[in-house]
């Protein structure tokens, strides 16, 4: 994978502290597969959704309360259905509101199928612009195309 390593390390990219050298310091040793205690605690006090929500819900709740939305896959290909129902239950009993949307059967690749994408941001348009109404580009049909 070269330089950069693959998969695991874009985690080390997107979650960890940078290094003296300016790269991400790796979550565990690629040889020994040693954990290195001090960036993990950094993961979790940084971006462990579940521990922030509940930690602080009393300053959260009032500020993300109806506003948390979560869709999954019931089949997600990396297994992220398992987090997000633990997640549903961790701050279900804090006022968030959370709506947590679970498709069956759909995997972490084909979750946007039959216009998921377009649900959302006319949701997401509704919602920013209360009182207008959003209505999706009409795209034309091959038959329309080929007529001209």
């Amino acid at each position: 994978m070269g330089d950069y390593s693959g998969q695991i390390s874009s985690f080390d990219w997107v979650f960890s502290p940078r290094g003296n050298d300016g790269r991400p310091m790796p979550l565990f040793d690629r040889t020994t597969g040693e954990i290195h205690r001090d960036i993990a605690d950094y993961w979790i006090k940084h971006y462990d959704i579940s521990r922030i929500l509940t930690s602080n819900s009393k300053q959260l709740v009032p500020i993300l309360k109806n506003k948390i939305h979560i869709i999954v896959g019931t089949a997600d290909t990396f297994y992220l259905d398992g987090a997000v129902h633990l997640l549903e239950k961790a701050i279900a009993p804090l006022g968030y509101n959370g709506r947590f949307t679970y498709l069956d059967g759909r995997t972490h690749m084909d979750l946007y199928k039959g216009g998921l994408e377009t649900r959302i941001a006319q949701q997401m348009y509704n919602v920013a612009r209360p009182g207008n109404t959003w209505k999706p580009k009409q795209e034309p049909d091959a038959a329309t195309e080929l007529a001209k």
